[in-house]
């Protein structure tokens, strides 16, 4: 890759300038938006779904080449135009290029996403595109959902070549429409295990949907995870682990992965890590099985029986409340107790409870505090600070609690009160509202005021040789909120979250965001109080200030149970 900048920030052209709206193929499709640029707060709500990592797009672009007499403008609009061609790598885009630029242009560098007009200034000698992006792709196809804000400035030198204007110098990278990124790039997840292997964490990436996914994912399978997991999840595959054929080849449904021989002296329990790895991340749509390889000969894997690692971790489908004094599950009309914990709790004056799905403890926010409950009801009081928050709780029973005045003095509890301070990065926020584990125990969830705004990330767990956490990942996954106030939110599952919002007088929205993928904002509530998330979106649950627990069907929530005094978190 080369030294080029992917972008700059917008600044001005000295001189004189003209801006052109960009028109035709280039401005197909594209969409008026209102508010927030990033999370449209009104249309329909649509389930994605896995993509598959052998098929090509359905539909093919097929961009024009340059046509001769061409402006210095037209010339920037037809090879950004270009940029939805990747076939014989982007051959058509290069013929808009200089002959020695055209050989060191790297299209894979960046994606920046856009669904807005794009203009392009023109001053002495250079062409500036101004795109305002919406999302943006790196080069390891991580996606980073972006605020409304500055457009991004795209710089292009112009030459003359046999009387003819080619670009001499460009941002590496290709832009596209938001359509457009849909159709020529899928979402998959690549997976990493958590410290002690008994479940696969998902990375979510983006990948060019051509004959080559396949090998791009195990490529980046290979090359780690993301930076905010870096240290937080593991590879089953030893360190100098690669491709020893450049090609994962797909016949009658199985993938063959041809590895080196790092693979062949690894341990069963190894192997067989390696190989749930990779299915995890491979299998979908026509790829139905995987085949590792070495030396082309297949290594002879048995399939994890049943106690294998964990996929996708589930909740009770039933919701968690106290209702009447009545701390339980709820079934029809009736809150059935949870027996001697269900009762403890429900004696404590709980604000906010979280639960694992064994049902065998709790962090409980009560007025005096936070308190860790047994199975058999004792409970013990484990942080008496003022200002907490809703507690989180890991699986191996370690409690988070923080204060929300108070966000940089973040503690992790056991159940006998060993409390460990844990080093966080967010330096610069004045107050913390909300925050969860996910249920593999890999990633904290918070929500922060950070200069007057709602803010909200995803941050590694890092945790010590004997599994007990001390610190978070430097870097974060940024995700986007609307406009408003961020109140509470929840694990929707292992790779998506939601989030309670109030961006108005009795409105309220559910913003629901895949970690590593775009924002979708449901259905307007005009009284919430509470999200907690299920098994998916369908298990996505709001309690009202009047004591509904409200869930969405179709475009409308609908209260389901009534008498509801608190919604508890399962994990």
């Amino acid at each position: 890759m080369s030294d080029r900048p992917i972008c700059r920030p917008i600044r001005r052209s000295r001189g004189r300038t003209r801006m052109l709206t960009l028109i035709g193929g280039l401005l197909a499709g594209a969409i008026a938006l209102s508010g927030c640029a990033t999370i449209p707060l009104s249309g329909s709500v649509q389930a994605g779904n896995r993509a598959d990592a052998e098929a090509p797009p359905s539909t093919v672009f097929s961009p024009s080449g340059p046509t001769d007499g061409a402006a210095a403008t037209e010339i920037v609009e037809g090879f950004i135009a270009a940029g939805t061609g990747p076939q014989d790598n982007y051959k058509v885009a290069r013929q808009y290029l200089s002959a020695a630029f055209a050989t060191t242009w790297d299209p894979s560098a960046s994606v920046l996403v856009h669904q807005q007009a794009t203009t392009v200034l023109e001053s002495e000698g250079e062409v500036h595109l101004v795109v305002p992006a919406v999302a943006s792709v790196d080069s390891t196809g991580r996606y980073t959902e972006l605020a409304e804000g500055d457009p991004f400035d795209l710089g292009f030198t112009l030459v003359q070549e046999d009387g003819q204007w080619r670009i001499s110098d460009a941002p590496d990278g290709v832009v596209l429409l938001r359509q457009q990124f849909e159709t020529l790039f899928a979402q998959r997840a690549l997976y990493f295990y958590d410290s002690s292997y008994n479940y696969l964490v998902p990375d979510l990436r983006w990948f060019p949907s051509t004959a080559d996914s396949p090998t791009r994912i195990v490529e980046a399978l290979l090359a780690g995870p993301a930076a905010p997991l870096l240290k937080s999840v593991f590879s089953a595959f030893p360190p100098g682990t690669r491709l020893a054929r450049q090609s994962v080849p797909t016949t009658g449904g199985i993938a063959d992965v041809e590895l080196n021989d790092v693979v062949a002296t690894a341990d069963s329990i190894t192997q067989q890590r390696m190989k749930l790895q990779l299915a995890s991340s491979l299998e979908g749509g026509s790829i139905a099985s995987v085949r590792i390889n070495v030396d082309g000969r297949n290594v002879a894997i048995p399939e994890f029986g049943e106690g294998g690692p964990v996929l996708e971790p589930l909740v009770n489908a039933r919701p968690l409340v106290l209702s009447n004094g009545t701390f339980g599950l709820v079934g029809g009309s009736t809150t059935t107790s949870l027996g001697p914990i269900g009762e403890a709790i429900a004696g404590l004056q709980p604000i906010a409870v979280t639960m694992p799905t064994s049902f065998d403890s709790a962090a409980v926010l009560t007025p005096s505090g936070v308190q860790a409950v047994s199975a058999t009801g004792a409970a013990a009081l484990v942080d008496d600070r003022a200002d907490l928050i809703a507690p989180g709780l890991d699986g191996g029973g370690i409690v988070w609690s923080v204060p929300s005045t108070d966000p940089a003095n973040l503690r992790a509890v056991t159940l006998e009160g060993v409390a460990t301070p844990i080093e966080v990065p967010w330096t610069d926020a004045t107050a913390i509202r909300s925050m969860a584990v996910s249920r593999d125990s890999t990633r904290l969830l918070v929500l922060l005021d950070i200069g007057g705004a709602s803010v909200l990330r995803v941050y590694g767990i890092i945790r010590d040789e004997q599994g007990s956490p001390f610190t978070l990942s430097d870097d974060a996954y940024e995700l986007v909120l609307p406009a408003g106030t961020g109140i509470t939110t929840t694990w929707v599952d292992e790779s998506s979250v939601a989030t309670l919002v109030r961006v108005g007088e009795a409105d309220y929205r559910v913003i629901l965001q895949d970690i590593g993928g775009p924002s979708t904002a449901l259905p307007r509530l005009t009284d919430a109080v509470s999200v907690v998330g299920g098994n998916g979106q369908n298990g996505l649950r709001v309690l009202t200030q009047s004591g509904d627990v409200e869930v969405l069907r179709g475009t409308n929530w609908q209260a389901t149970v009534s008498g509801v005094q608190l919604l508890a978190t399962q994990r």
